[in-house]
């Protein structure tokens, strides 16, 4: 399985996965052909990245933590409770939202795999959805594994201020949406959605105060460079700093209005950056690069040796030490697969990048 840029190269593949339109409602199912047709419905509802069969290894799939009914049920979930909070000017019709996070802990906890990742399938129509349900997950993952010392209880409030961080921006869909650079005054406006979230959720009786906070403090940074407030160190909640590193990560790596998504290995090592200047949690920060795969199943990478190869598992040697298979040698003609595992320093199987697709010439003649 690839996950690939939509276009109009895309015709003749087949997709991998189930696609949902913003409502939960299948689009295609998995296996569909792309035709031209299909293609230019994916690109009007504004879907940048899909899922497709890899041609040249098609029994590699990616599998993510959440169940397909988890997450379509979460994404629904959080779309109406926005929705209705939109609607109402603040009020949060909160059933069901404790359901929710209680299987999304399900989900994350019975998962214990080594390496894990959650699936980069979006469109702009429902990013801010499937966002927040990303951020919700990577969150109880991180703070499972932490010594934050968090009973269920806990958990499940530090879920729901996950799951909800960014609904302050239900007051500025307007800016949210919009691809072109922003003005000083609209990013003002962006910016005030941690207040807005923050005055709406701690209105409601149902929600712990710390959970507001999330909202309120996710865009905060240690050493005082964030926002609303500019606090630093001890001023920002742990929960809060927790959440960051999962929003900064899930953000990077997602496709959103005006920027592309970033290769995982590239992006975790920006956040480790982020944490040696002091801006990022560098506990949290460790978690995340602990748990998260850098090169995920289906990744295409390049070989210090110039060979061509897939990633098709993850190894008790690391997040970023994937087992992979070689398609191609160094001169791009295919050679018989061989199975390998990433070893820094062993001829063969260091990776020197990762492509977005595979070359042209590998494709060319493919069944």
């Amino acid at each position: 399985m690839r996950v690939v840029l939509v276009g109009d190269a895309l015709t003749g593949e087949r997709l991998a996965f189930d696609v949902y339109d913003e409502r939960g409602r299948l689009l295609l199912a998995a296996g569909s052909v792309l035709t031209p047709r299909y293609v230019r419905e994916l690109t009007a509802r504004g879907y940048r990245s899909i899922g497709i069969v890899d041609p040249l290894a098609p029994d590699v799939l990616q599998t993510e933590p959440l169940r397909a009914a988890t997450r379509d049920q979460a994404t629904r979930t959080v779309t109406r409770c926005m929705s209705s909070a939109a609607a109402s000017g603040g009020g949060i019709q909160a059933a069901g939202i404790l359901a929710v996070i209680e299987d999304i802990l399900r989900c994350m906890q019975s998962s214990r795999a080594l390496a894990v990742n959650l699936l980069n399938l979006r469109n702009p129509e429902g990013e801010l959805f499937t966002h927040s349900v990303n951020v919700c997950a990577y969150a109880l993952l991180l703070a499972a594994d932490s010594q934050l010392g968090l009973d269920r209880v806990d958990l499940r409030h530090l879920g729901i201020g996950a799951l909800l961080h960014d609904i302050g921006k239900i007051f500025c869909m307007d800016v949210v949406s919009q691809t072109s650079p922003l003005s000083p005054a609209e990013y003002g406006r962006l910016q005030r959605h941690t207040v807005d979230g923050f005055e709406l959720l701690r209105r409601q009786q149902e929600i712990d105060l710390r959970a507001a906070h999330i909202a309120f403090q996710h865009h905060e940074r240690l050493d005082g460079s964030g926002y609303p407030r500019g606090l630093s160190g001890g001023q920002i909640h742990p929960w809060a700093r927790l959440v960051a590193v999962a929003d900064c990560y899930d953000a990077a790596t997602g496709s959103r209005p005006g920027s592309d998504p970033r290769p995982p290995h590239v992006v975790l090592a920006e956040l480790e950056a982020e944490a040696g200047a002091g801006r990022l949690d560098a506990d949290f920060t460790g978690l995340l690069r602990a748990r998260v795969a850098a090169y995920p199943v289906g990744s295409i990478l390049q070989l210090r040796s110039g060979e061509i190869a897939v990633v098709t598992a993850q190894t008790e040697a690391g997040p970023d030490r994937p087992r992979f298979r070689v398609l191609a040698g160094a001169d791009r003609v295919r050679t018989a697969p061989d199975e390998r595992d990433a070893a820094p320093g062993r001829p063969g199987t260091e990776i020197a990048d990762v492509l977005p697709d595979y070359p042209a010439e590998l494709l060319q003649n493919t069944p």
